[in-house]
């Protein structure tokens, strides 16, 4: 007791006289306060920076005035997207702590939560565009991701793809010509997602797979025929080896350029409907050859009339008669002729003047210039028929002296008559 007290105490009992000696000593026991820490959970998107639960998390309940309990966090600092225990550890030495009965609760999670990859360039996804022509395998489908995320170990397989409306043939072994969009699937994203944990791939662009139609050259034939007769089936030919699977014709026209006088027409491939192919056309030459005369067709005849004249007369202009196939080519002079004497096969040079029988027939000169007037023809040299031309004898004068009568007859011919 204080001398403070013990004045105190004499005051009280008067009748006694007290010192320190008759004062026995006493205790005192205060029992520790009850105290309890609790965490709250922390929430934080993945932004590549490190987080932790911060102090105003901490609940104290049961400290006494102005105590400041010394305690700290532990495992409270995360950067990748998951979740952790944060643990409380008590200050060891603390005087606060020691008055107290503290209970901590561990169970508090720091939860970092993956990054939504929209409108973030860095972690965009985009599946590739892809261009194959039709017949060639599908494409090893693919993405191109941005410099925050990586493919590597995500196993992408072609089943990790989407193909819109995707068309194919020959059984489901072929996409048809066209344009598909094609954008990774739920599966696929799962992978990407899985060797990306700190992102939400919530945004995937499209991509296109341009499938384009097959070229195969056709080519048209070069046909023909005789002027005159009918247009053969117009040929034409392309390798059939190029056809994709089982696919087993093209789809065209052959035609031809108008006209059925003899020359060279073209040949044209007229495309139909190849939706999977792109032909090639490539044009031939139809020809028509002229067509031969016969002999005794009296359509494709030429004829040499028949022509006279007396004794020194002036040649007459010799000329033809053409069958009705045939055009007269209007130009023939007497030139395109040659004169044979019929009585001694003599060839005259030039038009014969002396009295006789002629055979008249068209020279070679004569002959071309028909043949240019009838091009659609060939001619046989039997379909030239001679002509006739007769220079016939006349009595130029006569002439009486005393008993002698002379006649003068054509080439110079004197006959004495008395």
């Amino acid at each position: 007791m204080t001398d403070a007290g013990l004045i105190t105490v004499q005051n009280a009992v008067k009748n006694y006289t007290l010192t320190k000696d008759d004062v026995t000593g006493g205790s005192v026991a205060i029992d520790k306060a009850n105290a309890t820490i609790t965490v709250d959970d922390g929430t934080f998107g993945y932004d590549g920076t490190s987080h932790s639960i911060p102090d105003g998390n901490v609940t104290v309940t049961g400290a006494v005035s102005d105590d400041q309990l010394a305690y700290n966090l532990t495992n409270n600092a995360r950067t990748d997207a998951g979740s952790q225990t944060v643990g409380i550890e008590l200050t060891a030495g603390s005087l606060v702590n020691s008055n107290y009965n503290i209970t901590t609760t561990d169970t508090a999670q720091l939860t970092i939560t993956p990054a939504s990859t929209t409108g973030n360039e860095n972690a965009s996804v985009k599946t590739d565009n892809q261009s194959i022509t039709y017949g060639d395998a599908t494409p090893t489908l693919s993405v191109t991701v941005g410099s925050d995320l990586t493919t590597t170990d995500a196993g992408l397989t072609n089943a990790d793809y989407t193909i819109a409306n995707a068309q194919y043939t020959n059984d489901g072994k072929y996409l048809a010509a066209g344009s598909y969009t094609v954008t990774l699937n739920a599966s696929g994203i799962a992978k990407l997602e899985a060797v990306n944990p700190n992102y939400k791939i919530d945004a995937v662009q499209t991509g296109t797979i341009t499938v384009a139609p097959k070229q195969i050259k056709v080519t048209a034939g070069s046909d023909s025929k005789v002027y005159g007769t009918s247009d053969p089936t117009l040929d034409s030919n392309y390798d059939h080896s190029q056809l994709v699977g089982n696919d087993d014709q093209l789809d065209y026209a052959v035609s031809r350029a108008a006209g059925e006088d003899v020359g060279s027409y073209f040949e044209t491939i007229t495309v139909g409907d190849n939706a999977n192919y792109a032909i090639v056309p490539v044009a031939g030459r139809f020809t028509i050859t002229p067509k031969g005369t016969n002999p005794g067709d009296v359509n494709t005849t030429v004829t040499v009339n028949n022509a006279s004249s007396s004794y020194g007369e002036s040649a007459p202009d010799f000329s033809i008669t053409v069958g009705s196939d045939l055009n007269n080519p209007g130009n023939l002079t007497n030139a395109d002729f040659t004169f044979t004497n019929k009585a001694t096969g003599e060839v005259v040079a030039g038009v014969p003047t002396n009295v006789g029988n002629y055979d008249v027939s068209l020279n070679d000169s004569g002959k071309a210039k028909v043949a240019v007037a009838n091009p659609n023809y060939k001619f046989n040299d039997d379909s030239f028929i001679s002509g006739t031309y007769t220079i016939n004898d006349v009595i130029t004068h006569s002439e009486i002296t005393r008993t002698r009568t002379i006649h003068y007859t054509g080439a110079g011919v004197r006959t004495l008559v008395t």
